[in-house]
């Protein structure tokens, strides 16, 4: 079982046309037309933009403890043979198996990026029911669906200091 598996043209096609459908997503480089979805509740929404005011050192600590978190929260939440869709916008996508071994601290073995860093990414679990959508242009990651939620408590990435909605409600 492979890390990274490649959705073939007609499963991108669906899984793409279901998250827009389900989170009526909308990409935009303008303010007034932000998160970009609907986010769902429960959810909770950070801005990461502290990220990008640091020097180079700083960036690679804050990313490599998100990849870190965020993997560890994966494997919490989901059944050992579960995969998430990782999409990147107008991108390859792919199925992602989080519970595999890899480098985790190497940003080149995150083929999509927990970190939205030009685009916009985003983890599903099959069902849709918890994920992450990262938007590039807001500086934000959104985390939605209880047991990621809760997978997170347990360990709280460094860059989650700032939370700017709740439930899709501003904090």
């Amino acid at each position: 079982m492979a890390l990274w598996q490649e959705l073939i043209s007609s499963e991108y096609d669906k899984v793409w046309d279901r998250f827009e459908h389900k989170f009526r997503f909308h990409s935009s480089v303008q303010e007034q037309h932000w998160p970009g979805i609907s986010e769902p509740k429960p959810s909770i929404t950070y801005s990461i933009s502290r990220i990008y005011a640091g020097d180079e050192a700083e960036y690679d600590v804050l990313e490599s403890d998100l990849n870190l978190r965020t993997l560890e929260a994966f494997r919490r939440c989901l059944p050992r043979r579960e995969r998430l869709y990782a999409l990147d916008w107008q991108h390859t996508c792919y199925r992602f198996n989080p519970h595999l071994r890899f480098d985790v601290s190497d940003p080149d073995n995150w083929w999509v990026p927990v970190l939205p860093n030009g685009d916009y990414y985003i983890f599903l679990s099959p069902d849709m029911k918890l994920g992450l959508f990262g938007h590039p242009w807001e500086q934000t990651l959104c985390i939605f669906g209880k047991p990621l939620l809760e997978a997170y408590e347990r360990g709280i990435p460094l860059l989650f200091d700032s939370p700017v909605r709740i439930n899709g409600e501003p904090v």
